[in-house]
Order: structure tokens, then C-alpha cells, then sequence
């Protein structure tokens, strides 16, 4: 296959295989790659092929529903993760991939808190989109 500098999102996740290593890079929905995680979801949703990735970011990637990082949620897709932020990553994933979803049972302070931290990342999230309109 002769590489271009350019390639559509499902061109660019068909070279992907088994077992491959995945990094990716964003903030939220900042600079994430998020048409290249709809085209793995999709082609391993048709096609059940890539299996057993192993999945590298440093921040979270997303919106905590379904868009980013949250796309690769499905059993066997993902076999490892090496990440420094997994609020937007609502699952325990193991060496089969994912294991549960899960919700967190957290006291009135501790939702609280969290809230606190999710509304300030939202807040720097529009910020920088206001920033980025200007361009």
C-alpha cells in the first residue's frame, strides 16, 4: 500500500491488527482523533477484527458518553490500556478487554468534588474552544 499524506479515518484504522499498540493524543474533545475511533469502533463492530489492542493516552479523550475514548469500550477490542486519566473511561478493562462497566457509588463530598473537577475542565474545554473560533 503506497502511503499519502493524508487518508480517510477508515483507511488509516484498516492497517491496525491484532495486538497492534494504539496511541492517541487530545483533551476532552480537544484534539482527539475522534473520526479514527468511530472507524475502529465501526470496522470492529462489522468485522470483529482489530482484537486485543493495547491502548496509550495520557489525558482523557471524550465527553464521559460516546464520543472519544469511549467508542473502544466494546469486549475484545482492547486488551491493555497504559493511560494517566481514566475519568471519561467508565469500565474496568483486563486482559480480555473490557470486564464491567461500572458506575461509582461516591458520598455526598465526593460527588461533589467531582463535579467540582468535571465543571472545571468543562469550563477550560469551552475556553479553548473560544480561543480556537478566533483563529
Amino acid at each position: 500500500m503506497k502511503l499519502k499524506k493524508i487518508v480517510e479515518a477508515a483507511a488509516a484504522v484498516a492497517v491496525i491488527h491484532d495486538g497492534d499498540v494504539v496511541a492517541s493524543a487530545g483533551y476532552g474533545g480537544n484534539g482527539t482523533p475522534d473520526q479514527l475511533f468511530v472507524a475502529l469502533e465501526q470496522r470492529f463492530v462489522e468485522s470483529g477484527t482489530p482484537r486485543g489492542l493495547t491502548l496509550v493516552f495520557s489525558t482523557g479523550q471524550g465527553d464521559m458518553k460516546e464520543r472519544g475514548l469511549n467508542r473502544l469500550a466494546h469486549e475484545g477490542l482492547v486488551r491493555r490500556v497504559i493511560g494517566g486519566y481514566f475519568v471519561g473511561v467508565p469500565c474496568m478493562l483486563g486482559k480480555e478487554g473490557v470486564e464491567n462497566v461500572f458506575e461509582l457509588n461516591l458520598t455526598d463530598p465526593e460527588r461533589t468534588a467531582f463535579q467540582q473537577s468535571i465543571d472545571h475542565v468543562k469550563e477550560l474545554c469551552a475556553q479553548v474552544e473560544k480561543l480556537l473560533a478566533r483563529d
